[in-house]
């Protein structure tokens, strides 16, 4: 028996090949269904009740940022206004005048 060509037949092909080549054609199977996986998963998830966990903190939280930040941002308010006064506008708003 000759090997069955993919595209003249290819159901025909599918069942040589998941008894002839089992390993490939099952690894292709697997494989197959990632992108399937990736659309239908969510909904599914959702569905039964699994929610997202919270995103992981990119900084680590202190005490002294609670204490120092509004100190440094009365310090460039100051600056940023006195230099308003001066007639210097810096490039971007952050601070309005």
């Amino acid at each position: 028996m000759t090997t069955p060509q993919f595209w003249s037949t290819p159901l025909r092909y599918l069942r040589w090949a998941s008894h002839e080549k089992p390993a490939i054609f099952y690894s292709l199977v697997i494989g197959a269904t990632g992108p399937v996986m990736l659309v239908s998963l969510p909904p599914i998830r959702r569905f039964f009740g699994d929610v997202d966990p919270e995103p992981i903190p990119l900084t680590y939280p202190s005490k002294y940022r609670r204490l120092i930040q509004p100190i440094l941002r009365s310090m460039l308010y100051v600056v940023f206004s006195s230099l308003h006064d001066w007639g210097i506008r810096p490039a971007n708003n952050y601070f309005p005048p």
